[in-house]
């Protein structure tokens, strides 16, 4: 204070408070339930909440949806000291939205803690004995001492009959409020989907191939991408060191000469690289009609200062590798710039229904002695499984500059007319590239653990550590997958027939029997479950929910209009 006032820089400071999402939410929330109940006021508590349930909609799983279900918000609309009476209150014109919001949050995303909280607010009435039409009751206490009842198998106990002709509107009331509770409970339960995911695709290779011949190489998916017809990811640079090392390099001669001798990027010379990515097809093609989902693709920067109208990348400067699902023959295919026919190299068939998750993961393993043969070896592993055979193709060479484009092909194969076909819509769920090559146990870790573990592998932090917990997800989701034979056949395709008797298996290796039977992190260790990746490996690790509406600085997409959001590389928050 000053004589009195206070200074103008606090009161600005004062100004801007950070309200963070779940707190906005629910201080909306407590607004619009205390505003007299006039018309405009109605309107206006009306169009607030909209705007809630907009947030909190299934096409926002990357962004808000994700965040405001991993806050509480779930605790706090069953909580009976915050809105929990708002879903008592039927004749509320509120009561369906506050409803309509709990089925979202809860089907997404719900702790331990929200999970009883939830049976205790929309089930707890259900639970609790009837009331004869003749009693009321008076007060609270009575309530309180009203005993739960136990759900029971209708058929076990007798039907009592109804001593009254017409039941009276109060217990047809009570039992409509019964049955919105039921119909509650079975929206979780049947429409959750707890993965953060990003759409991509939309149009068609046709489109950018034959009828943008007017619009720059390098600008077809850019325009469409603008227009919405097309989503995709780009990552600028596979090595973010690089770029900025080559960003300089015209101002030193000692950076352009580090920038040439690190012209090749050193797992497709050395270790090798692993890509894995979870997906899911929305609708089955009936027609046959040619039509494919880009998985990866990574592809040498264009030019800078091209001349107009020529070749951007320089007429025999662009390398690529792409790796793509053909959805009509159900296989898997990849293609590289060093294959001068343009015939793609492909994988036995793989039928991946529509509609459930799948796990990708693809390992590149460098030729040994290149100077012997310059062929390398491809191993493609489905839901933890590996294919029938491997895939084998010339080496090639892409700058440690190279880009990443996920959901469309780079703008030079997709403008070549040798893939042809729409680009369908799907989702991306959590991504990861790492600068070594995995194997068979490693791949069956990271399907078991499922897509929508927050963990995502990064560093030495360990997946889902209950062996029993694993196993039953693998189980739900190897009935899903539509994978032919029983689940014990899917298990010892994958090398791990003894998941089948987890209890069994623990108990006889000393794990999870008792006080001594030591930790529990060592029960996925008892199959060979147990993944673990050190942090200089990971490349990238990407998921839907952490990600930001503002680009870096220093990225050339700061100004471009086409690109929405830009993902977090959670694998560098987590090592550092």
């Amino acid at each position: 204070l000053i004589d009195g006032k206070r200074s103008n820089s606090e009161s600005k400071a004062q100004d801007n408070i950070n309200v963070h999402n779940a707190d906005a939410v629910r201080l909306v929330l407590g607004i619009v339930i205390r505003l007299p109940e006039s018309q405009s006021n109605v309107s206006l508590a009306k169009n607030a909440f909209d705007e809630i349930l907009r947030l909190c909609a299934n096409d926002m799983a990357g962004s808000s949806l994700t965040r405001l279900a991993s806050s509480g918000l779930c605790s706090s609309l069953t909580n009976p000291n915050e809105f929990s009476q708002m879903l008592e209150d039927r004749s509320h014109f509120l009561y369906s939205r506050f409803v309509l919001l709990l089925r979202r949050i809860a089907a997404f995303s719900m702790t331990y803690n929200d999970f009883v909280s939830l049976l205790r607010c929309v089930a707890g009435p259900i639970l609790l004995a009837e009331q004869e039409d003749g009693d009321e009751i008076t007060n609270t206490s009575s309530l309180k001492r009203k005993r739960i009842r136990l759900a029971v198998i209708s058929s076990s106990v007798q039907t009592k009959k109804s001593t009254v002709a017409t039941k009276s509107e109060a217990w047809q009331s009570r039992e409509a409020g019964f049955c919105n509770r039921l119909e509650t409970l079975s929206v979780i339960a049947e429409r959750g989907d707890r993965v953060a995911r990003c759409e991509v695709g939309g149009d068609s290779l046709n489109t950018i191939a034959m009828y943008m011949q007017k619009v720059p190489l390098e600008d077809r998916i850019y325009k469409l991408a603008e227009e919405g017809r097309l989503k995709f990811l780009e990552i600028e640079s596979v090595d973010g060191s690089a770029k900025s090392l080559a960003a300089t390099a015209s101002a030193t001669p000692q950076s352009s000469q580090a920038a040439a001798n690190a012209a090749i990027w050193n797992p497709l010379v050395s270790t090798g690289f692993t890509y894995c990515a979870w997906l899911r097809q929305h609708h089955p093609i009936k027609d046959g009609s040619p039509c494919s989902l880009f998985v990866f693709d990574i592809s040498t920067p264009p030019l800078e200062n091209a001349p107009e109208g020529s070749f951007p990348y320089g007429s025999g400067g662009h390398d690529f590798f792409s790796f793509w699902y053909d959805i009509p023959n159900q296989r898997f295919c990849v293609l590289s710039s060093s294959n001068s026919r343009g015939e793609p190299t492909c994988f036995p068939m793989s039928p991946l229904p529509a509609g459930v998750w799948h796990h990708i993961l693809l390992t590149y393993q460098a030729p040994k002695r290149s100077m012997l043969g310059r062929k390398a070896v491809l191993t493609l592993y489905i839901d933890g499984r590996p294919v029938e055979a491997d895939a084998k193709v010339d080496t090639f060479n892409l700058p440690p500059t190279a880009r990443i484009h996920i959901g469309v092909p780079n703008p030079v194969l997709a403008s070549s007319g040798i893939i042809r076909g729409s680009l369908p819509v799907w989702d991306l769920g959590p991504t990861l590239l790492l600068s070594t090559v995995l194997g068979l146990r490693d791949a069956t870790a990271m399907y078991t653990a499922g897509p929508d573990f927050p963990g995502l592998f990064w560093g030495d932090r360990p997946q889902r550590l209950s062996l029993a917990a694993a196993a039953t997800a693998a189980f739900v989701m190897l009935a899903e997958n539509g994978e032919k034979g029983s689940v014990a056949g899917a298990l010892r395709r994958r090398k791990v027939p003894s998941m089948e008797a987890v209890g069994h298996v623990m108990r006889e290796r000393g794990f999870g029997g008792g006080p001594a039977a030591g930790p529990e992190s060592d029960s996925l260790s008892a199959v060979g479950l147990l993944c673990k990746l050190t942090p200089e490996n990971v490349i990238f690790g990407f998921r839907a929910f952490s990600s930001s509406s503002s680009m870096r600085d220093d990225s050339s997409s700061n100004n471009r209009r086409h690109f929405s959001r830009r993902l977090i590389n959670v694998s560098r928050i987590s090592s550092n």
